[in-house]
């Protein structure tokens, strides 16, 4: 493969508006035309071309833009006009590459907080398995993409750090092509930063391109790998709809990391992730272990990985009506993460924090098999939005279960074996069980709890049908439909799912025989009394409740919490942390606490 050499070519007149350009990071030379009347420049990234004997070196070239026949949607990148900046803006290399290479001495030598962080959140990614096996494109490179990268003051780290992991975490990439952009342009230093790299992979594996983007009205380049620094949602304005744009721009297979500094910031990060049909964790940098929860001035405390996200030809629907779009469903998953050792504070309910894996055989989720109406035919299938997503995710579960979902699998096999929760539970006239989820978030334990549920209740004789409820202070406009109609197509018309939107200090969720409460946050202060004592309240006589905990001090006031009303419960340690130090964070479900029953 014969790649063009880049190197820094002087504008020849200012950029004038509507000149259309091909972005310098993907073009064939077989596609050049005679250069445009408006020629700046184009130093071409990585350019393969069979017809070159030899490497050559291109000078100033404008190339028309593409046209929807010549950008193919097979092609790693898709062309994009863009404006130049102008010459006034335009910094040479030997000018700026002296800053550079100051900067990053005096970083190597006294790394400040920032730099520290940044490596232990680089490390923190790497331990989770999302530098492995990354996709890279046609020309053999992986895309980086780096939204709103400010100053992108992060690439005297990030730069090396994958290229030293270039054979793992993308087999047979022969080079790096990152794209870093802001609403804003930062001219000092991008064009430092571009000098830099230069400079430091003369080789021309390693190039970086900086460019102004509008983020709300335009996507990334298509990229194997995006890390989004601090995106701001909690400030308001569009950043819902520039998440969507970043999420847009991942290929099928890459990985998406948004990395904040506060955990508010990640879990809004987390729903309008959510709102796009994206799974996500929430992981700790272990950088700050052992610091105030509400420390301030933390740089890159929590990152939020997506764990999946619909393609771009499944557009995710507007509102939760249209969500019965049709759409062509993936053969495969698309992608799966290994979970590996890491450090994280407990999550809200729904949002994964992954902890150190145990080793244990966890059963393959029994799924009967999908209907006529969504049967594979040449392995595709079309269906709504929300259930071909629904079906994508909980194969890649049932494939490499994570640490939360053997925590919980290992927590119902307690209820059922260990605390004979199961036992006895009060039915209606039809015979039909009623299960309650207080503040269930997006209810991501669905694929666990309901096959479960359908095995050792329902598929045993116990009773003739399940009637699920879930319920939380915010509607999922995605995921509850998704979730109903997973069930539907998967468990059969003996159970079923449905989720209203309650304030529980406010009011009961419907009443049920048995109660399965995760993560009540009562050490937070607020209305969780309040909202404990209802959820007690909608118990049927001689039904149970549990509430499942992530830490001994939240069951702990769960418990005095139900003592307080006048209902007697105990706490149970699940067998899946047995051994583990009670200080360990990170831990998922580790503790319930059973009201009513034998086991109160």
């Amino acid at each position: 493969m014969i790649r063009v050499q880049p190197r820094p070519v002087a504008a020849q007149v200012p950029a004038r508006a509507g000149c259309p350009m091909l972005p310098a990071f993907a073009f064939s030379l077989g596609t050049m035309a005679a250069p445009h009347p408006c020629t700046v420049y184009a130093p071409p990234l990585g350019v393969a071309s069979p017809t070159l004997a030899a490497p050559r070196v291109v000078t100033a070239v404008a190339l028309p833009a593409c046209t929807p026949a010549a950008a193919s949607r097979s092609a790693p990148m898709q062309c994009s006009a863009f404006s130049a900046a102008p010459v006034s803006q335009q910094r040479s290399a030997a000018e700026m590459l002296p800053s550079a290479l100051a900067r990053v001495e005096r970083e190597a030598a006294a790394p400040d907080q920032r730099n520290q962080a940044y490596r232990s959140l680089l490390g923190l990614i790497e331990a989770h398995g999302v530098f492995r096996d990354l996709p890279v494109d046609g020309s053999g490179l992986l895309r980086v993409g780096s939204p709103f990268c400010h100053d992108f003051f992060e690439a005297p780290q990030l730069l090396p750090f994958l290229m030293e992991r270039l054979a793992t975490a993308a087999p047979g990439a022969s080079g790096l092509a990152v794209f870093g952009c802001d609403s804003r342009p930062q001219a000092k230093w991008w064009s430092a930063w571009e000098a830099w790299t230069r400079h430091t992979y003369a080789d021309g594996r390693v190039m970086l391109e900086l460019q102004q983007r509008d983020l709300e009205k335009e996507q990334l380049p298509q990229c194997g790998l995006i890390l989004g620094l601090h995106p701001e949602v909690t400030n308001g304005g569009p950043w819902p709809a520039i998440i969507g744009n970043v999420l847009r721009s991942r290929v099928v297979g890459g990985r998406a990391i948004f990395a904040t500094f506060y955990r508010l910031e990640a879990e809004e990060t987390v729903k309008v992730c959510s709102s796009f049909g994206a799974a996500c964790e929430i992981l700790e940098n272990p950088y700050y272990a052992g610091q105030p929860y509400n420390a301030v001035g933390t740089y890159l405390r929590f990152a939020v990985v997506v764990t999946l996200a619909v393609p771009a030809v499944a557009r995710m629907p507007a509102s939760a009506s249209a969500t019965r779009q049709a759409v062509t469903v993936p053969a495969a998953p698309l992608f799966v993460f290994a979970a590996v050792p890491t450090v994280g504070k407990a999550a809200s309910p729904g949002v994964a924090v992954t902890g150190p894996v145990v080793g244990m055989s966890v059963p393959a989720i029994s799924m009967a098999a999908p209907p006529a109406a969504v049967a594979s035919t040449g392995g595709q299938a079309a269906m709504s939005v929300a259930l071909a997503t629904a079906i994508t995710w909980v194969k890649q579960r049932e494939a490499a279960p994570d640490q939360r979902d053997q925590a919980y699998l290992s927590f119902l096999r307690a209820l059922s074996t260990e605390w004979q929760v199961l036992e006895g539970l009060p039915m209606d006239a039809a015979g039909t069980l009623h299960v309650s989820t207080p503040f269930c978030q997006q209810f991501f334990e669905a694929p666990l709890l309901l096959p479960f549920l359908k095995e050792h209740v329902l598929d045993t004789g116990r009773v003739k049908g399940i009637a699920t409820f879930g319920s939380d202070v915010k509607p999922e406009p995605f995921w509850w439909p998704a979730w109903e109609e997973w069930v539907l197509c998967m468990l059969g018309p003996h159970v079923v799912l449905h989720f209203k939107a309650q304030d529980l200090a406010r009011e009961l969720p419907a009443a049920a025989g048995l109660v399965l409460a995760v993560h009540p946050e009562v050490t937070t202060g607020g209305p969780w009394p309040v909202i404990i004592a209802n959820v007690l309240r909608s118990c049927v006589p001689g039904g149970r409740c549990v509430f499942a905990t992530f830490y001994a001090q939240e069951a702990e006031e769960v418990a005095r919490i139900c003592r307080s009303v006048g209902v007697p419960c105990s706490v149970r340690e699940s067998p899946f942390y047995a051994g583990r130090p009670a200080s360990e964070v990170g831990t998922f479900l580790r503790f319930a606490v059973i009201a009513g029953g034998p086991s109160a």
